[in-house]
């Protein structure tokens, strides 16, 4: 059997088909996220969602030329952003993604979108969650006239590729944009809000059949692949949920640090716990998933790269277009010191203070070097996540018994993996897979087709021996 998979990323998407036959990765495809719309507004981060399905068409296309024995899609998707959409199920505003600041702008009356809205609903919130978004545009008065549905980009492609007129959304998307209590949409708080609960999607179970892939795109070639049924397509679902599905040999027990654009520290568990930081999401199927997200992560690497891009550029006059695998090397050959410099990384905020600023700090006439800065700043990014992980409860981290790395940020930084290793103190072990959100969502798809009796064996099903 054959299982395709779409992540939409916010800087690049994905499309996998995996094997279960054969436990391979037959088709992966990534193409980076060109669907960025500037803005005149410094606060907003916007992206395209017509760009972004034309690419999901053109992957799509790709796969079922090449692969005509696939028996299910599945979709994940960018966290917490949202789209408006109309009657027609056309998108009516651009995609106000998870990086979009809105939500920290202050209102006449005081205080922030984001803040007043944990006051009013007692839910906490963030700037780029959905809901905050929403809120900001119903206290202006700036919701789009012909929206009748909000929805995530996950939502909207899966409505896309199979014809339909209206979303669906899964409880990983829901909890995502805020307002969420286990079986659904905070209701009270919605009105407490005023928030209309009709503006909201459908909420299903996890794997749920949307439709039957209908491209309207689709070539003459890939229309002749597709069975005489149709290929069933599943709601879409969490991107980080689906990461850790598609990266860790078993949902019990494990610990997943991913580092993308940002970073998160996520554990499975059937028992509910409270840490700071940390937030409890819904999970496929069930239990929940404890996650510890950082705004920096990849973001905070990239900060450091364009720095090194900007010297280059100032004092020689030389445009340079990537400097990583520089920098790699330059981490090899760091040496260690007695006094280093000391980096904190969160230079784009917290969850919980968005006025929160990095540093560095500790500098003297030997460490103040490019070498030494790139070691520190390294080094401030695996200790902003030991200290995420020292504030789960002892409880909770004595049944940890494996240390899973996935995520561009981690598979391609190896001196980032040691530096996470040598904090943690405890050996990382690489994801089977790259792309772990695409292969998350082909795996959903594989309960959803019923190839699998449930995610726990879904999340075994590929693992190499």
């Amino acid at each position: 059997m054959k299982l395709a998979g779409i992540d939409i990323g916010t800087t690049s998407i994905c499309a996998v088909v995996l094997d279960t036959e054969s436990n391979k990765m037959v088709h992966c495809v990534t193409e980076p996220n060109r669907s960025k719309i500037p803005s005149s507004e410094p606060y907003a981060v916007l992206q395209d969602p017509n760009r972004i399905w034309s690419k999901v068409e053109e992957l799509l296309n790709g796969i079922l030329i090449r692969h005509q024995d696939v028996l299910g899609i599945g979709v994940s998707g960018q966290m917490h952003g949202i789209l408006y959409v109309d009657r027609e199920g056309n998108a009516v505003s651009p995609l106000y993604t998870w990086q979009d600041g809105r939500g920290n702008l202050t209102m006449q009356s005081g205080g922030t979108y984001a803040t007043s809205l944990q006051q009013l609903t007692g839910h906490p919130v963030a700037s780029g969650y959905g809901l905050v978004t929403h809120y900001y545009h119903v206290v202006n008065q700036t919701v789009p006239a012909e929206a009748v549905r909000l929805c995530t980009i996950g939502d909207f492609v899966v409505m896309k590729m199979t014809g339909c007129t209206s979303p669906l959304m899964d409880a990983t998307n829901a909890a995502g944009i805020g307002l969420f209590q286990r079986g659904g949409f905070d209701v009270d708080a919605l009105r407490a809000a005023g928030l209309q609960e009709e503006m909201l999607p459908p909420i299903v179970a996890s794997a749920t059949r949307a439709g039957t892939c209908v491209i309207p795109g689709a070539t003459r070639a890939t229309r002749a692949a597709m069975t005489p049924s149709g290929i069933p397509v599943f709601t879409a679902i969490g991107d980080n949920q689906a990461s850790f599905l598609g990266a860790v040999p078993s949902l019990r027990g494990t610990l997943l640090v991913n580092i993308g654009t940002g970073a998160q520290l996520s554990v499975w568990s059937q028992e509910s716990w409270m840490a700071p930081g940390f937030e409890e999401r819904p999970f496929l199927g069930n239990g929940s998933l404890h996650v510890g997200a950082s705004l920096g992560g990849g973001k905070s690497y990239a900060l450091l790269e364009r720095f090194f891009r900007d010297v280059c550029r100032v004092f020689t006059g030389v445009e340079t277009e990537n400097l990583y695998e520089l920098m790699e090397e330059l981490a090899q050959d760091a040496g260690e010191t007695d006094h280093p410099l000391v980096v904190d990384p969160q230079f784009f905020g917290t969850r919980m203070d968005a006025a929160k600023r990095g540093t560095i700090s500790n500098i003297s006439e030997s460490n103040f070097t490019p070498e030494g800065l790139l070691s520190a700043w390294i080094n401030g990014m695996a200790a902003e996540l030991w200290g995420m992980y020292q504030s789960i409860p002892s409880e909770a981290r004595a049944g940890i018994i494996r240390f899973v790395g996935s995520g561009n940020g981690i598979q391609r930084n190896a001196a980032l993996r040691r530096a996470i290793e040598w904090h943690f103190g405890m050996p990382l072990n690489l994801s089977d897979y790259g792309e772990e959100a695409a292969v998350g969502a082909a795996l959903c798809a594989g309960v959803g087709s019923q190839a699998f009796p449930d995610f726990h064996a879904a999340g075994m099903a590929l693992r190499k021996d």
